[in-house]
């Protein structure tokens, strides 16, 4: 199988008459384009998680080592794949998340982690990053996403002189979904 780097930015790419999952092949001519390729991904921010499905596995550790990752993910089964990607899924999870506005007051946020209200807490909580329209989930906090132990992050900007509630409910409606919320109920 041969291999070729595409332009400047070092994409990796495959002839189109060859299957990719053929990169494990001991007969692939181009480890080595196929390695630098990944040094290239991992230079410009970007970990390469590599999947090996079938049982040739080459140099797929290499591949991931040079990908930023440890090792490569064996998949001789459905289930192997599914452990893989999910696997993989909570390693790329972020802790950073991005707001569409900034908030009219940064006093007055409250950030919620499967409904439940966490401490603003630069150790075990939320803080702002770079500006109030970046909110970080910190150390336990933090765990509870890239662990899968928790999946859902809100952030609710608040009313003037009202306390954020304690915990947010979704309720199930006929006509959507809302939100209750200690004593205040808004649909969104």
């Amino acid at each position: 199988m041969s291999t070729k780097l595409c332009n400047s930015a070092a994409i990796h790419c495959c002839k189109q008459d060859l299957h990719p999952l053929e990169l494990s092949s001991p007969n692939t001519p181009d480890v080595d384009g196929t390695t630098a390729a990944l040094q290239a991904a991992l230079a410009a921010g970007f970990r390469a998680y590599v999947i090996g499905i079938g049982p040739s596995v080459g140099n797929l550790d290499n591949f991931a080592r040079a990908g930023g990752t440890d090792h490569y993910f064996p998949a001789t089964s459905a289930a192997d794949l599914a452990d893989a990607l999910a696997t993989i899924s909570l390693a790329v999870s972020s802790c950073t998340f991005t707001m569409s506005q900034l908030p009219p007051d940064p006093n007055n946020v409250a950030v919620y982690l499967d409904g439940k209200l966490i401490a603003k807490d630069p150790a075990n909580g939320w803080s702002f990053g770079a500006t109030s329209q970046t909110v970080m989930l910190n150390g336990s906090a933090c765990n509870a996403i890239t662990s899968g132990a928790a999946s859902k992050v809100k952030v609710l900007f608040g009313c003037a002189g009202q306390a954020p509630p304690d915990q947010i409910i979704a309720l199930n409606t006929s006509q959507g979904s809302s939100v209750a919320s200690g004593g205040r109920f808004s649909t969104r």
